[in-house]
């Protein structure tokens, strides 16, 4: 009988702190979701202290870190971490929590590590955290949480970081942080936050990386702000700050690494001061109403776009470090020629010049940027012929030219560029021979058909099988029928001037038909997907618009215009969970119907009407040029056609048939799932492709049944 409670007791753990226990039980009891089966582990045949994610003090065996980050958990964090009352640090970044963050967590008085960051916390952040008075490190990013700072939180005075980005916080950035003095790293980006920049925020002489970009502020930002030597980022991008940059600022901010202020009211010129800081990497003040000459050798990243600099484009450009790899100074209003010294900049891999009065022929040192990776010169006054040595930068992925003055041949040794994404270079003079006679070429960028568009070229041969084209002719490759005339422009203009044509315009007398318009939507969709999905990082495009919808001669749409474009590096930087970036394009102003002043949205208007009015919120129009094609085709007289418009009038749902508004039902529900407030409920962009071809099959296939009728 010894014996056998001997061996027992040696297979059975003792649990030295039954409270944390029980309170990693009742942790383990709110997961609803473990894909890893981590949590299999939490269970009476070891000790708690062996778990996964569970760090035990070697002496009373009390929990005093607890880390499940990226463990694609999901769930709600049970009350009961109120009783893990030794941990000094808790990490669930990167999973998918959700519901409050618990006020219990405010009697763990030891804690100095929290880390929630990339789950989906809402609420206000509890104000019991004022408790945990040894804090270091505050993480909530990237949840959902909403609701003031809580003046509580003036307590955590031993924070060294406080990180809150990417959430719904309102109210003003509170002033009592500036007590928090050994505070390094303050982040408060991409909120709702509002009022003027606290001046006791001077007061943070440790800070070395402050980030307030994406709020509401105005105001000016604090000179003692620009005295914090320490500061290595500085970034106050897309508020509505105004106000001249200190012309010392280089001097006083002598650690200076990142200098961002883009979107803005920022007037004055850059303080030329900024050449000698030494360890300037990047400065982006684009789109603001700076002015003047831009100084040398200022950083590797310059983004200087949409201002008002105006003027040439002077040759102490060559001038700049050697070291830049972004300059970016699209729509300034620059007029006259690139300097041949470019070629000097050898580690720019994004040369943004499009937007300007830029003319002349482009230099051939361009040649000389071989980690040259994006090239962007379109909507200049450019002329000449493209230059060859383009051809050996062989690293590029985007070189757009469109809307310029460019003559001759495309060069044949662009051929060379095997990692272009996307060759831009419509509404240009260009002619000659198509490079390899005519043959469009099968590998690099050419083995994938949805990569590339060959339209307004009828005489293409070769390529891969998924596009179509004849066979090329081996028996004279030097035949005069391989001669073609290129011009590469979207004969068709925009969407814009066909769904809103003005009184001089061709269009005016000819309308998108239904099948039109469900293509032109599902080409735009293929566009997006491609953007969203397939690139290195995704790309948001921002200016989705009619104007910005270019058609070619097949009536095939273009998405165009990508000056206001965003890669989502977080995105991509971050594979347990993908942030869709949702931003509000400044300028619009919606629907001015007089229907719509009252809160009424067209999200709202459109819900309303499905499903049984789908056909009051419809352009019968399209209906009418549907017919018309038919009629075109089968050489009806056009007294028939009017006819029919007349009956129609005084019914004008008689001759839309059920299947047909079933097709209008589902392209309605994509537009609602596409402009939803939530952006979780949002139809990702692979999906809307999918759903759109569907449609589209099945209203052909109806089309066909009626017609055999």
């Amino acid at each position: 009988m010894r014996l056998r409670t001997c061996s027992k007791s040696a297979t059975v753990p003792i649990f030295a702190n039954e409270t944390d226990h029980v309170a990693l039980l009742d942790f383990k009891n709110g997961i609803t979701q473990d894909p890893l089966q981590i949590m299999s582990s939490w269970n009476d045949s070891v000790h708690f202290c062996n778990w996964i994610g569970v760090t035990c003090s070697p002496s009373n065996k009390t929990v005093m870190v607890l880390n499940l980050a990226a463990k694609r958990l999901a769930g709600s964090i049970s009350p009961s971490i109120g009783n893990l009352t030794y941990l000094t640090g808790i990490n669930l970044r990167s999973n998918s929590f959700f519901g409050e963050i618990p006020q219990e967590f405010g009697r763990l008085q030891r804690l100095q590590h929290l880390n929630l960051a990339w789950n989906y916390f809402g609420g206000k952040l509890p104000t019991n955290l004022s408790y945990c008075t040894q804090l270091r490190v505050l993480d909530v990013a990237h949840n959902d949480l909403t609701g003031n700072i809580p003046d509580n939180l003036s307590s955590l005075s031993k924070l060294v970081h406080l990180i809150l980005t990417a959430n719904n916080l309102t109210g003003n950035i509170p002033a009592w942080i500036g007590n928090f003095s050994s505070l390094y790293l303050l982040n408060l980006g991409r909120n709702n936050l509002q009022g003027n920049i606290p001046s006791e925020l001077g007061r943070l002489s440790s800070l070395g990386f402050f980030q307030l970009s994406v709020n509401n502020l105005s105001g000016t930002i604090p000179l003692l702000i620009y005295n914090i030597s320490t500061i290595k980022l500085f970034s106050v991008t897309q508020n509505r700050l105004h106000g001249n940059l200190p012309p010392d600022v280089g001097l006083t901010l002598q650690n200076l690494q990142k200098f961002y202020g883009a979107n803005n009211s920022f007037t004055g010129t850059i303080p030329v001061s900024l050449s000698n800081a030494s360890q300037l990497l990047g400065l982006d003040f684009a789109q603001n109403s700076l002015t003047g000459t831009v100084p040398q050798n200022l950083a590797r990243v310059l983004g200087l776009g949409q201002n008002n600099f105006g003027g040439v484009l002077p040759n102490s450009t060559a001038n700049l470090s050697t070291q830049l790899n972004i300059l970016s100074m699209s729509g300034n209003m620059i007029h006259g020629s690139i300097p041949v010294g470019i070629g000097n900049l050898v580690n720019l891999y994004l040369l943004g010049l499009e937007a300007n009065y830029l003319g002349g022929p482009l230099p051939d040192a361009l040649g000389k940027l071989q980690n040259l990776e994006g090239l962007y010169l379109q909507v200049n006054k450019f002329s000449g012929p493209i230059p060859s040595s383009l051809g050996n930068s062989t690293t590029l992925t985007r070189l757009s030219m469109s809307i310029n003055r460019f003559e001759g041949v495309i060069p044949p040794n662009l051929g060379n560029c095997q990692n272009l994404l996307e060759l831009d270079l419509f509404c240009n003079n260009l002619t000659g021979t198509i490079p390899k006679q005519g043959e469009v070429p099968s590998e690099g960028i050419f083995a994938n058909a949805s990569k590339i568009s060959i339209f307004g070229n009828d005489k293409l041969c070769g390529g891969v099988q998924e596009l179509h084209l004849p066979t090329c002719s081996r028996k004279n490759p030097h035949s005069s029928r391989t001669l073609l005339a290129l011009k590469v422009f979207m004969c068709n203009g925009s969407l814009d001037q066909w769904l809103h044509p003005k009184n001089d315009e061709q269009h005016q007398s000819k309308r998108l038909s239904f099948i039109q318009r469900l293509n032109i939507a599902i080409d735009v969709a293929n566009a997006l997907e491609y953007l969203h999905h397939h690139c290195q990082n995704p790309i948001v495009h921002c200016d989705l618009k009619p104007s910005n919808v270019l058609l070619d001669k097949d009536m095939v749409a273009h998405v165009g215009d990508f000056g206001l474009a965003k890669f989502l590096f977080e995105a991509s930087n971050n594979p347990s969970k993908t942030q869709t970036l949702s931003i509000g394009l400044k300028g619009s102003i919606g629907p001015i119907d007089e229907m719509f002043k009252d809160g009424l949205s067209i999200h709202k208007f459109t819900a309303m009407a499905l499903p049984e009015h789908v056909m009051d919120i419809v352009d019968l129009f399209i209906f009418f040029e549907e017919d018309k094609e038919d009629d075109d085709d089968d050489e009806r007289n056009e007294d028939d056609i009017e006819d029919r418009a007349i009956i129609e009038e005084d019914d004008p749902h008689v001759n839309v048939s059920r299947g047909v508004k079933d097709c209008l039902m589902s392209v309605f529900q994509i537009g609602l799932s596409c402009s939803t407030t939530s952006l979780d409920e949002r139809m990702p962009a692979n999906v809307i492709v999918n759903e759109m071809n569907l449609i589209r099959d099945t209203f052909l296939k109806f089309k066909e049944e009626t017609e055999e009728e």
